[in-house]
């Protein structure tokens, strides 16, 4: 017979190996790793790289820092049913022009994850993220979540009109 003391020790461990295995497949690399297509993610990578294209770096033009050159690193686009997830990792990049004479160059690497809703093709859940400070001015003034979510959603709608 189990005592009560071990049941609910045993009832414990279960319920961690539950919540650990749980967290583990939910976790985004695990997710995008097993799960990448990469058809679906090269149809994807020209608007949000035209997205990019658009952003400048006029916040810091004052000290001369006006040359962009902002790069999508890695693109994985995975579908678990009705719901599909996209994962992108990017280089923001900002640097003095060749005329410059103190070279200058700041660059940041920035996350956005996106949530689609297959059933009626709409984009939710962006969310774009920066561990530095120059992301995350950048990411603030040029309004990167606002212009890759109308990139992404424009790209839903024309993959699913009629």
């Amino acid at each position: 017979m189990i005592s009560a003391k071990r049941f609910s020790e045993r009832k414990f461990e279960l319920w961690m190996a539950s919540l650990g295995i749980v967290a583990l497949s939910l976790s985004p690399c695990a997710y995008a790793q097993e799960s990448c297509d990469p058809l679906a993610s090269k149809l994807f990578r020209k608007p949000i790289q035209r997205a990019l294209d658009k952003l400048d770096c006029s916040l810091l033009g004052k000290a001369g820092i006006d040359n962009s050159s902002h790069r999508l690193n890695s693109l994985c686009y995975s579908s678990n049913g009705q719901q599909s997830k996209i994962d992108l990792d990017v280089t923001l990049s900002c640097k003095t022009g060749k005329s410059a004479l103190f070279k200058v160059s700041l660059s940041e690497t920035v996350h956005g994850t996106v949530e689609i809703d297959g059933a009626n093709c709409r984009a939710s859940g962006l969310v774009i993220t920066s561990s530095g400070e120059f992301g995350r001015t950048l990411l603030q003034q040029f309004d990167v979540q606002g212009l890759a979510f109308k990139a992404l959603q424009a790209k839903l709608d024309e993959a699913c009109a009629p």
